[in-house]
């Protein structure tokens, strides 16, 4: 997520003196910036139960929350501190809440993954984005960091295969990838859409993204790096 890319650059990428920083950006890359508790934002993740830093708006600035010491972990079994400081410290603390109180039993399980997909439905028609105002000033900062260095970010956004070619009922969704680049761009980030370049391909999406509809094949790495490229050299 931006969060740890913008930690990696200012303490330890930046000695590599690159003079364009290339920063990935997920189908939905303000998801992970409220998580600190991996398997509270992907329960499918509870094979890696690691806390990562994080940054919330304090006074419209970044404020950094860090890893907690070792001795969290320790007392994750002990008793009820380690949930008391992640309810406040970690923004998907109410799905491991909402789980906790009804999918333990059929019935109300089935309830609450009715609400829980309304919610979800509801948040994407109305173009929502709960972390943007992070997200922005994570960017700024980024941005800033490359300048003080004499270096220049390109935002590349990498959309999953719903994102670039959806299909179905998906179709008649709001097309929150759009929405979302064109959001960033008009905030002066100079952003590179890989969306654009798979569908300029002509290429099927079967042939560009693998098995997980996430990541994408080889072709596909090809043509995005290829027109990425070719922005790096207009620069």
């Amino acid at each position: 997520s931006l969060d740890q890319s913008y930690l990696a650059y200012k303490y330890r990428l930046h000695k590599y003196k690159a003079d364009i920083v290339v920063v990935g950006l997920m189908d939905d890359p303000t998801s992970n910036l409220l998580n600190q508790y991996i398997p509270f934002d992907r329960r499918e993740e509870s094979s890696m139960p690691f806390f990562k830093p994080r940054f919330e708006l304090r006074a419209g600035e970044l404020a950094l929350i860090p890893v907690p010491p070792k001795e969290v972990y320790k007392k994750m079994f002990e008793g009820p501190e380690t949930m008391q400081m992640l309810k406040r410290t970690d923004g998907y603390y109410r799905e491991f809440d909402g789980y906790k109180r009804m999918r333990l039993l059929p019935i109300s399980g089935y309830i609450y993954y009715i609400y829980t997909r309304i919610r979800n439905l509801t948040s994407w028609i109305r173009l929502e984005y709960e972390g943007m105002d992070i997200l922005k000033e994570l960017m700024n900062q980024m941005a800033h960091e490359a300048r003080q260095r004499n270096a220049e970010v390109i935002f590349m956004m990498l959309p999953n295969r719903n994102s670039a070619a959806p299909t179905g009922w998906r179709r008649y969704l709001p097309d929150r990838y759009g929405y979302l680049s064109e959001v960033l761009k008009k905030n002066g980030f100079k952003v590179f859409d890989a969306r654009q370049a798979l569908r300029e391909s002509g290429i099927s999406m079967d042939k560009l993204f693998i098995g997980d509809n996430v990541h994408y094949s080889h072709t596909g790495n090809r043509i995005i790096a290829k027109e990425l490229k070719f922005m790096i050299n207009k620069m």
